[in-house]
């Protein structure tokens, strides 16, 4: 595993709230934009991995500040980590975000996609915990 970057295309955006912000935004006009044909059969999963690279960067941004070496630490363990840092309730919501955008992104063949409504709820629960730990005072920083 590598050291976290941030998104192509987030280059001139502030900090990794920016970041994170501008992918969700992508995301959310990718959604917007579901009825194009060559968006056909792809544009759920494709938004919500969109989503869930934006909560990634915000996720990437509290570990820096906490733990700077954590890079090499998988996400699932840093989200478990995240009781001792985070606001009490704030840890649990973004793991159950993160956790939810994984299962949307993934396919098996006996699986459907997530629905438009699902997608947007996901997209909504995104931007509030990308706020939230924007917003967050982070215990030992």
């Amino acid at each position: 595993m590598t050291a976290p970057t941030r998104p192509v295309g987030t280059e001139g955006t502030e900090g990794a709230e920016g970041a994170a912000r501008h992918v969700l935004a992508l995301a959310q006009e990718m959604a917007d934009r579901r009825d194009r044909p060559q968006l056909e059969g792809i544009w759920s999963r494709a938004t919500a991995l969109l989503a869930r690279q934006a909560l990634e960067t915000a996720v990437d941004d509290v570990w820096e500040k906490v733990a700077p070496s954590s890079e090499r630490v998988s996400m699932r363990a840093r989200l478990l980590c995240f009781e001792e840092y985070l606001p009490e309730g704030l840890a649990g919501e973004v793991a159950y975000v993160w956790t939810a955008l994984s299962t949307a992104v993934h396919f098996h063949p006996y699986d459907l996609a997530p629905t438009g409504v699902e997608v947007v709820q996901l997209l909504e629960l995104t931007g509030r915990a990308v706020g939230r730990l924007g917003a967050a005072h982070i215990a030992g920083e």
